[in-house]
């Protein structure tokens, strides 16, 4: 017989802590689903909440720290010490999701470049020994095994001039919603748009429309502008501070 979980099982998972200690610290993360009614300040808020994580990420790239960031946003963008701690605390788990995904490319580019040479420097002696000393099965098919090689290294050529780039240029670099549609802006047509800004509309629509709250345990309804109550069973209330540029 199969044990039906609760709703807060469901919705709860145990994670270790990133915080080393002697002791293992495990935290639990609380998810819930729900349906809210439409309103205009959701959308709102959403595409402008994007935006400014943009400008966040752009300034987490250039100098300012998770903290300076908010700190100055709250001056700079007339928004609550929340908002801007949730941008901060946001851009800043891009950006090191960045970082990473970087390192791990270029840690697999200098692979697959290692990887090729070995298998070029196999053939090559290969090719070798069957000019020295030819037989039928061994010149079977040499031209053709050579211009493979001549190809391998012309992509390990590509391959190192994409790794000298990605290793000189500190920029990260992320497309906040799909390739795809960012390259639709350049065949519009055949992509079903009637112009360049019917595509920049869509391109505005996808990039914005979600929101980040920080929660906090210490304050009433768990989180300072997105407090959240149980009244009983499945139903919860969800209250919205708006912030002070509205």
């Amino acid at each position: 017989m199969t044990r039906k979980k609760s709703l807060k099982a469901k919705l709860t998972r145990r994670t270790r802590s990133k915080v080393k200690t002697d002791k293992t610290v495990y935290q639990m993360f609380r998810g819930m689903e729900a349906k809210i009614e439409e309103h205009p300040f959701l959308e709102d808020w959403g595409n402008t909440y994007q935006s400014l994580l943009r400008t966040a990420l752009n300034d987490r790239q250039k100098v300012l720290t998770e903290t300076e960031i908010e700190k100055t946003y709250q001056k700079r963008f007339n928004i609550q010490w929340a908002w801007a701690d949730s941008l901060a605390t946001n851009a800043s788990q891009v950006y090191e999701q960045l970082v990473t995904a970087k390192e791990n490319q270029i840690e697999q580019i200098e692979t697959d470049i290692k990887s090729g040479l070995e298998k070029v420097e196999e053939t090559l002696t290969d090719l070798e020994n069957a000019y020295e000393f030819p037989t039928r099965k061994n010149t079977r098919n040499f031209e053709k095994k050579l211009l493979g090689v001549r190809a391998k290294l012309a992509r390990i050529e590509r391959k190192k001039r994409q790794l000298e780039k990605l290793k000189n240029n500190s920029r990260l670099h992320i497309c906040w919603w799909s390739k795809k549609l960012f390259n639709a802006q350049h065949h519009w047509e055949e992509n079903g748009y009637s112009s360049h800004e019917e595509w920049y509309s869509d391109w505005q629509k996808k990039r914005g429309g979600n929101f980040y709250s920080v929660g906090k345990g210490s304050v009433d309804g768990n989180n300072p502008v997105t407090k959240i109550h149980h009244i009983e069973g499945d139903l919860f209330t969800v209250t919205i501070t708006v912030p002070c540029c509205y």
